[in-house]
């Protein structure tokens, strides 16, 4: 489970990443890469906290790993970054 969500953590990076920097040669083009990118990260981060949060009650042995990735996981979500970028502007 641990495995699976760390894949999943890392295709929820990159999409942010390409949310980001991503670009085409029209504006709405650009628009629509960057919101499919941001819901696609939003739902795989979810997913990811999920996946975490039960493996942190099924698996004892990994408990250090999967806190670790749901701390990097909490960090990381879109929707606690633009909610940190609003609240500093």
């Amino acid at each position: 489970m641990f495995l699976v969500a760390l894949i999943i953590q890392v295709i929820a990076t990159v999409l942010s990443l390409i949310a980001v920097y991503g670009s085409l040669s029209s504006p709405s083009g650009t628009l629509t890469l960057f919101l499919v990118c941001l819901v696609g990260s939003i739902i795989a981060s979810a997913l990811v906290m999920i996946l975490t949060v039960v493996g942190l009650f099924r698996y004892r042995h990994m408990t250090l790993w999967n806190a670790l990735l749901l701390i990097f996981t909490v960090v990381t979500n879109p929707v606690v970054v633009l909610a940190l970028l609003a609240t500093a502007l």
